[in-house]
């Protein structure tokens, strides 16, 4: 039986303490870029401006890889600034938004079979976001990487997965502003799991290895 390489529970108190000391500064800001573009877009869509509606999805695309770039940095130096939503490129955000379609269509696929098996999809193919800007991987290529890495880690993602959507709910309710606290929770609680599980994995493969 697999061992889990993380508790929900400590992936969210890593993601509290990353964010506390920062919420008067770096993840006010980015919150509140996110909050406006989100606000901004509802307005659109509610109004019938497809164009500008797209437009500002886009823009929360770019904004959505800047705060991964943002967390991974956190966990791997603890260092990051909001220049780091400069650095996206057009390929990256290209294969991006593929592996976002990709995921979506996966675990579309697997609810409307079963309910069950798009469940699990969706949990293991959770991580393909964070691996294509961490990794500069392809869609296909950040997608097989999610499935490998959360091998034996259904239920724990799942759990995590969970909690995080709850939280994130409360955070919407008032006006949306409690996202400005919630979000880089969030996203530095699921790379804190993407490490955990990429340092796991090269542990049990060097054991099988070493094994055989």
């Amino acid at each position: 039986m697999e061992v889990r390489a993380f508790t929900a529970t400590d992936a969210i108190a890593y993601g509290w303490s990353e964010t506390k000391p920062r919420l008067g500064s770096l993840f006010v800001v980015l919150g509140f870029l996110t909050w406006v573009l989100g606000a901004l877009e509802s307005a659109a869509q509610r109004h019938g401006h497809a164009l500008v509606h797209l437009v500002l999805q886009l823009l929360g695309m770019l904004v959505t890889i800047g705060w991964w770039r943002i967390s991974l940095r956190l966990h791997d130096t603890h260092a990051a600034t909001i220049e780091a939503l400069r650095e996206v490129t057009l390929l990256e955000a290209v294969q991006y938004a593929i592996t976002i379609a990709l995921y979506w269509i996966a675990t579309i696929l697997g609810l409307i079979a079963l309910v069950l098996p798009g469940i699990v999809i969706g949990a293991r193919l959770c991580l393909a976001p964070a691996i294509v800007v961490d990794e500069h991987r392809d869609p296909l290529s950040a997608l097989r990487r999610s499935w490998e890495l959360t091998e034996g880690q259904t239920v724990p993602v799942l759990v995590l997965g969970v909690m995080l959507a709850l939280l994130n709910l409360l955070g919407a309710i008032p006006l949306g502003l409690g996202l400005i606290v919630t979000m880089p929770i969030t996203f530095l609680a699921v790379v804190h799991v993407y490490r955990r599980l990429a340092q796991h994995h090269t542990e049990v493969g060097g054991y099988r290895t070493a094994a055989v």
